[in-house]
């Protein structure tokens, strides 16, 4: 309850909770581990993140993961907590650094870009590719409609073409 003892990390995971996006977290009042934790670190706040935030995740949070991906500087560092310290994580041969417990990876892109990846190596979609995903859907069940639509038309015309044949032969048949 001290905010001069707050700390705000960039981004966190906390597998034990139903996702939500929550503009305070606070650890006392969640009563939840962090699974993870990121900084985007730039000149200004290098030191910061790398000392005295690394110290707090670590030695009071315990947070078993934290990242600091400096943008600018173009580095990830990934740490994971090893019997009480935080140890570097090295990246695999195509850049990325797996968080296997957490059934994660985690690289840089291009245009020093974070990307996340799912446990087999799939990009995990950003909140803009979800929303793009779900315009695409709604605009191709929009489409399917409409060609069920004008399908379930073109029935209704033919079917009353066939009534409109079958009227016009039974007056032919009932005039004299």
């Amino acid at each position: 309850g001290n905010p001069r003892k707050m700390i705000s990390p960039d981004s966190l995971l906390c597998r034990s909770q139903a996702p939500a996006q929550k503009r305070v977290y606070l650890a006392w009042e969640e009563n939840a581990q962090l699974d993870l934790v990121m900084e985007f670190s730039s000149f200004s706040t290098k030191r910061f993140d790398q000392v005295k935030k690394k110290q707090i995740y670590e030695q009071i949070l315990q947070v078993p993961y934290y990242v600091i991906f400096d943008p600018h500087a173009v580095y990830l560092n990934v740490f994971f907590l090893k019997n009480g310290h935080y140890q570097l994580l090295e990246a695999e041969s195509d850049g990325r650094c797996v968080l296997t417990d957490l059934g994660i990876q985690i690289a840089i892109e291009e245009w020093n870009s974070l990307r996340l990846f799912d446990h087999q190596g799939l990009p995990i979609p950003t909140r803009e590719e979800q929303q793009t995903q779900r315009a695409e859907q709604e605009a191709l069940k929009a489409m399917q409609l409409a060609q069920q639509l004008h399908h379930q038309e073109q029935q209704a015309e033919a079917e009353k073409q066939k009534l409109l044949a079958e009227i016009a032969q039974l007056r032919r048949q009932l005039q004299p």
